[in-house]
């Protein structure tokens, strides 16, 4: 009994706001550091897992590993804290500062995937591209890029990601379907998250997969496909490069 109370008032702490929570919360809102710097260790006594402690430990902490540790603890047990989505975000800002491309885009994908509706949504997809022009994955950067400024053109990134096309990719490319009518698929399944999950695969390894219904003997299949190249060769080319076993599409078929 005293075990199920204890575990009760944990969870009431982190559903229902305390007074003190709150005003650490209003010390943010107002960039009044100092004094949330100050308050936060009495906080910290009383509430010392609570995900907005552990966010504001994590904001206040200078070294570097320790503040992702503890970004880390925000995101991994409280993935619906109001903080989760900006936690991964510094996830993937530590790791992009130290080089570590391949995670830091791992962390800004989790977070465009999972947060659609968060304001930092653009600030996760434009580094995303950033990532993997940094990785030399220059063919799969272009498909990102390009792909990022048709899906959001009103963003305030999308300048930005047209000059990074302009003066690193030798421009956006014309991807219409007849100057570029082919993709590579990489597999087509029954069940759309069975789609889903194989396009989340190609997304982890920095690949801009697509889902596509086809139709096949009066079924739906879900296809999984992969850029658009204006021959056969060409996209090819491109997939004996992450695939064992892939199929060259006509899009205009």
């Amino acid at each position: 009994m005293r075990l199920m109370l204890v575990c009760l008032t944990a969870i009431a702490s982190v559903v229902y706001p305390q007074p003190e929570i709150e005003r650490l919360e209003r010390l943010h809102r107002e960039d009044r550091f100092i004094a949330l710097e100050q308050e936060l260790p009495d906080v910290e006594r009383r509430y010392i897992n609570h995900p907005t402690v552990l966010y504001f430990r994590a904001l206040l902490e200078e070294d570097g590993e320790k503040a992702r540790d503890l970004y880390s603890r925000v995101y991994q047990a409280h993935g619906t804290s109001k903080y989760a989505d900006d936690a991964l975000f510094r996830i993937g800002q530590y790791y992009y500062a130290r080089g570590q491309y391949h995670r830091a885009r791992n962390a800004f994908s989790v977070l465009a995937r999972s947060y659609s509706g968060s304001s930092i949504k653009d600030d996760s997809q434009y580094l995303i591209c950033q990532s993997l022009l940094a990785e030399g994955k220059s063919d799969s950067a272009r498909l990102f890029f390009y792909t990022f400024v048709r899906n959001s053109p009103d963003s305030p990134y999308s300048d930005l990601a047209i000059l990074d096309l302009e003066y690193h990719l030798g421009g956006a490319p014309d991807l219409s379907v007849e100057s570029h009518p082919y993709a590579v698929q990489v597999g087509a399944f029954s069940k759309w998250l069975n789609a889903k999950k194989a396009r989340e695969k190609c997304h982890e390894s920095g690949l801009d997969a697509g889902i596509v219904p086809i139709k096949r003997s009066g079924r739906t299949l879900y296809a999984v496909r992969i850029g658009q190249f204006n021959s056969r060769e060409e996209a090819a080319r491109f997939a004996m490069r992450y695939f064992k076993e892939y199929h060259i599409v006509d899009r205009r078929e």
